[in-house]
This record gives structure tokens, C-alpha cells and sequence, in this order.
């Protein structure tokens, strides 16, 4: 895969990670305004971002070509 098609099936993961992540927050706004401020907790988008971090970006395979990339 070319480091341009790399980029763009990022991309494209990370906005349909967005758009799905956007819908669960807003399900649950009440949540987060109420409860996650009362508790001092991270938000449903915080939580969302952390765990495509986490999970995806990495990933020691996609991080690798990450770095390969920007090198």
C-alpha cells in the first residue's frame, strides 16, 4: 500500500470513528453533563479519542508505518 493510500484509509477510519463516536455521545449527553461532571470523570468523547489512540494509532504495526511515513 503507498504511504498516500495509507493516509487516506486513515483518514477514513479515524472520520467514521468520529461520526459513530458522535452518536454515541450524543445518546448520552445527559450522562456526560449530569453524572461525568459530578464524578470528575472523562467525557464519552474523551473516552473515544483515547481508545482510538489507544487502540489503533498504537498499534505497533500501524504506529510503525506511521513513523515510516513521517521519516
Amino acid at each position: 500500500m503507498s504511504s498516500g493510500d495509507y493516509l487516506l484509509k486513515f483518514n477514513e477510519l479515524w472520520e467514521n470513528h468520529n461520526v459513530s463516536l458522535g452518536m454515541v455521545s450524543d445518546i448520552s449527553m445527559y450522562l456526560d453533563k449530569n453524572y461525568v461532571v459530578k464524578e470528575k470523570m472523562k467525557s464519552i468523547k474523551e473516552l473515544g479519542i483515547l481508545l482510538f489512540k489507544k487502540n489503533i494509532f498504537r498499534n505497533e504495526n500501524v504506529h510503525k508505518q506511521f513513523l515510516d511515513l513521517v521519516n
